[in-house]
């Protein structure tokens, strides 16, 4: 992972990674180059990043 500016990318660099959160699914990455978006929550006076 690496950070550009103000993105967040990800690269997987075989043939594909498993990603793995304890309250969601696994999720399955085949060999590439991601962005990484963080969620956010819309807040009356603000925008605020969800922490999982």
């Amino acid at each position: 992972m690496w950070v550009h500016g103000n993105d967040l990318f990800l690269e997987v660099k075989e043939v594909s990674a498993t990603l793995v959160h304890e309250e969601h699914r696994a999720i399955e990455l085949p060999q590439g180059l991601y962005r990484v978006w963080k969620q956010r929550e819309y807040w009356p006076d603000a925008y605020v990043e969800v922490m999982d």
